[in-house]
């Protein structure tokens, strides 16, 4: 509840994923695996595999072909070494937070996709993730209590891509600073009020209505994550990217 209500901005837990998993999902990310965002939505350099709910996001309503980017993305990821232990480690991990199911979201009786692997080298954009904002009149058949996001580190530089936190949520005037998917910096007048960083195995996790940027990486070395959103309900956890 910490998390949800403010009071904490981020926790940072320590061996969420084992050193080997973490090294068979990286050796499972062959050239070509990471595609790029859609530039004109974001134009910071980023890859990820895997589809996110909010790039099939038209007004209010989740476009059709998010299932079958769905559909690719899970054959994709059922022909690698490290797909069914991976996510048995995330769930095993979450229902140690939760007594209650840790289960795939799901619209319409379908599941949805997760965990996306991102790489964001160069950082992002300041902006908040809320899929009940997103997606105002329902997307799932659960009901999200609160939302979480989880990021569990694969590799990070040695410099640089730090998570920020601010404790602000959206207003109706900050589309004055609207930019791409997120916003412009000037918006924030304040330093954050949670800077953290993780290494391999590691995980951050966050309340993402929140104001969050992430940090450009300095110097050599690459920012990969599996991240995946986290939904309490009134029967346990739900998960999506």
């Amino acid at each position: 509840m910490a998390l949800a209500d403010g009071t904490v901005g981020a926790v940072r837990i320590k061996s969420f994923l084992p050193d080997h998993i973490c090294q068979a999902v990286l050796s499972d990310i062959s050239p070509g695996l990471l595609i790029r965002y859609d530039e004109d939505r974001y134009p910071v350099q980023a890859y990820r595999f895997g589809p996110t709910l909010n790039e099939y996001q038209d007004n209010g309503t989740l476009r059709k072909t998010y299932w079958h980017s769905a559909a690719i993305a899970d054959r994709t990821l059922n022909a690698t070494q490290s797909h069914g232990i991976l996510r048995e480690c995330i769930v095993d991990q979450l229902a140690k937070v939760d007594a209650g199911s840790v289960l795939p979201a799901s619209i319409q009786g379908r599941a949805v996709y997760w965990p996306i692997i991102r790489e964001i080298s160069q950082g992002t954009l300041l902006h908040w993730d809320d899929i009940s904002r997103e997606y105002p009149n329902g997307l799932f058949d659960q009901h999200v209590l609160h939302q979480f996001a989880l990021n569990v580190f694969l590799q990070n530089p040695h410099e640089g891509g730090e998570l920020r936190v601010w404790r602000r949520k959206w207003q109706r005037d900050d589309e004055d600073h609207r930019h791409a998917f997120g916003y412009r910096f000037d918006l924030m007048r304040i330093p954050p009020d949670v800077t953290l960083r993780a290494e391999r195995g590691e995980a951050l996790i966050f309340n993402p209505s929140y104001y969050h940027d992430v940090r450009p990486s300095c110097g050599e070395g690459r920012r990969i994550t599996l991240s995946l959103f986290v939904g309490a309900t009134s029967y346990g956890l739900i998960v999506w990217s």
